[in-house]
């Protein structure tokens, strides 16, 4: 947003000492606004004669709602008792908050509950999902792209021939292949075989990817066989851009994990130099 100013918020501190007679007159004191305001904001701090302090707020309506400026004020009272009740606090012991305030911003906006499908397996919201609309787009990818009904059967074709390869409930099968559709084909494939999958970035070094493939057991690798380089593994790898695979029965397969069934298992950076195995749950997943 511009601004044809210099500064859009001001501080005025009035404390002239008005005086309220004058050789035995009494005076009035009257002031009077002539409806211009020059910053989106001015809050004024008058201290007149022993009449106490008064604050003003002189706004710009276009800039401020009447709500923002009460909760503005609000706030600046919160404040002014803090320091009363404690001058000695620091400015950073005092909170911008008032008690009220704080007590909503925890209990409302920290309510983080929510009501999901946690007995259900991602599995079936996916193909709940294809149900509904099984024409639209699922996945995109440069000028290629996929329906939620393609994606569907691709995936059961490939699960069974995962099946065939012994996949069963919780093996690890891991998923090394640049960006593609196919890539997305072989989590939902593993996933509705069975198995849970490992995706491993194929940018990272040999040593590395080696290391993820013993330490997590994996004995079968679907690749794209386009960024493995001289990688030495003795699992069995799977070319997931072999078309075979692709081809025969294309119905849903019968669901074999639970919620609290594994996944997939993420690798991170450890702190002792080996990256680090986290099991991710189904039901982790949904929620």
């Amino acid at each position: 947003k511009g601004y044809d100013g210099l500064f859009q918020y001001s501080v005025n501190y009035y404390n002239t000492k008005l005086k309220n007679t004058i050789d035995g007159f009494s005076l009035e004191n009257v002031e009077f606004y002539s409806g211009y305001q020059a910053y989106s904001l001015q809050l004024v701090i008058k201290e007149w004669a022993d009449e106490g302090l008064e604050i003003q707020y002189d706004y710009k309506v276009a800039d401020f709602e009447e709500d923002q400026i009460n909760c503005m004020h609000e706030r600046f009272l919160a404040l002014i008792e803090q320091v009363l009740r404690n001058e000695d606090q620091s400015v950073k012991e005092l909170s911008l908050l008032s008690d009220d305030e704080q007590k909503f911003m925890l209990k409302k906006f920290n309510n983080t509950a929510v009501v999901y499908p946690k007995e259900k397996t991602i599995q079936e919201l996916f193909e709940e999902q294809v149900k509904q609309t099984p024409e639209k787009i699922a996945i995109q990818h440069a000028d290629r792209s996929m329906t939620y009904l393609e994606l569907n059967k691709k995936s059961n074709q490939l699960a069974r021939k995962l099946r065939e390869k012994g996949v069963k409930n919780g093996q690890v099968v891991g998923i090394l292949a640049k960006h593609s559709l196919e890539i997305v084909i072989a989590i939902w494939g593993v996933i509705k075989a069975g198995g849970t999958y490992l995706p491993i970035d194929p940018s990272y070094p040999e040593d590395r990817i080696r290391y993820i493939l013993n330490d997590s057991g994996t004995t079968l690798l679907l690749t794209d066989y386009t960024n493995e380089g001289n990688l030495e593994y003795l699992g069995e790898k799977i070319n997931i851009c072999d078309q075979k695979l692709y081809e025969g029965d294309n119905a849903n397969l019968n669901l074999v994990n639970a919620p609290n069934d594994p996944i997939y298992i993420i690798y991170t950076s450890g702190t002792t130099g080996n990256p680090k195995g986290t099991v991710i749950t189904q039901c982790g997943l949904v929620n």
